[in-house]
């Protein structure tokens, strides 16, 4: 039988791993810190309205970061005729490195000043469906990192966006930090 304190102990710790999605890969142990003006995404899988998200979210970490970090946000419930979900990319930035500014929230926040290869696309999702989840990814980025040759046209596109894929392709190793939100259209 568990004991209270074990079960809350059980509880805490499977929720503080759950930075991303259940069931999505590659997940994050690690939370990014995301904020759309006042309002946190804390904690992950928080709910936001479109309005809220029209803009690029300021993003950091608790951690004393000094590297060059790639950040990649993905609509996860994307449906395709016939029911079937797909991923859409939202958004790929490079060069994201320490601001130099701490957040209000008490973060270290991150920026670039590159905005691809693919700029950030605020959450749309058709009014009527259920709620779209939207993953936050914060890679360490390669020395030399490009897009993949086989990768251009769906950064593109934007549609069909296979995290996975890319990580292989690009040489990302496992994300550092994740996050997500739920927007309703």
């Amino acid at each position: 039988m568990w004991s209270p304190r074990l079960f809350a102990l059980t509880i805490l710790c499977s929720s503080a791993a759950a930075q991303t999605p259940d069931g999505f890969n590659p997940s994050a142990s690690a939370q990014l810190r995301v904020v759309y003006g006042s309002k946190a995404v804390d904690p992950p899988g928080t709910s936001f309205t479109k309005a809220e998200t029209a803009s690029m979210p300021v993003f950091g970490s608790n951690d004393n970061l000094s590297g060059t970090y790639l950040f990649v946000m993905i609509d996860l419930d994307v449906q395709r005729a016939g029911g079937n979900r797909q991923n859409l990319l939202h958004a790929m930035i490079r060069d994201v490195k320490p601001s130099g500014k701490t957040s209000a929230e008490g973060f270290q926040v991150l920026s670039s000043t590159a905005t691809g290869p693919t700029a950030y696309l605020g959450p749309s999702p058709p009014a009527g469906q259920p709620a779209h989840r939207y993953t936050f990814l914060l890679f360490e980025q390669p020395a030399n990192f490009a897009v993949p040759a086989g990768q251009r046209q769906v950064l593109n596109s934007r549609v069909g966006f296979d995290m996975n894929t890319f990580a292989q392709q690009a040489g990302l190793a496992a994300p550092l930090y994740g996050n997500f939100l739920n927007v309703t259209g």
